[in-house]
């Protein structure tokens, strides 16, 4: 199986669930690519070669990342017939992983094979100046915080190397 996971983020901590997703399914055998949205081309990366594509990015203030939403929508075709995975970063647990569902093309939300909101962090001293003002003003506080779960990384992981491998079984 081989699975290339597209991410987005601000501050690392969807780069850290990235790398935990890829290094988990190396783990259970599988070929696992990173491609960071940020970098100038990298949302023209063939998909072709690829079983499995796990898409992720930041949940801020109501909305999925903008990166990882235009990619979807712009590779929609090339996505088509994968095993697809989603995670979302942020504060917002009710929302998360299903707010970034919704941002997707309709064609694609119902392919999702697995997804996963895993918290979030926050480093206060990291934020630019609006954000630490917006931060300041809602909460109160100037305080770091972090609810990231990266066992939820993991599991989502496992499952869409399971669901990867199946899919190729039945080839």
């Amino acid at each position: 199986m081989k699975s290339l996971i597209v991410y987005d983020t601000k501050h690392g901590a969807s780069a850290e669930v990235a790398e935990r997703i890829a290094k988990v399914i190396q783990g259970k055998g599988g070929e696992a690519e990173l491609l960071d949205l940020r970098v100038k081309g990298a949302a023209a990366a063939p998909l072709g070669a690829y079983d499995a594509v796990v898409l992720g990015g930041p949940y801020y203030m109501g909305m999925w990342s903008k990166r990882a939403k235009a990619f979807a929508a712009r590779r929609e075709a090339d996505l088509a017939g994968k095993a697809i995975g989603l995670f979302a970063v942020g504060s917002n647990a009710e929302l998360g992983d299903k707010a970034a569902i919704a941002a997707l093309p309709a064609s694609l939300r119902a392919a999702v094979a697995a997804s996963a909101y895993v918290g979030g962090r926050l480093v206060f001293r990291e934020l630019g100046s609006f954000e630490r003002f917006i931060v300041k003003k809602v909460s109160g506080s100037e305080a770091d915080s972090s609810t990231l779960d990266l066992s939820k990384a993991e599991a989502l992981g496992a499952e869409l190397a399971a669901i990867a491998a199946a899919k190729k079984a039945l080839k």
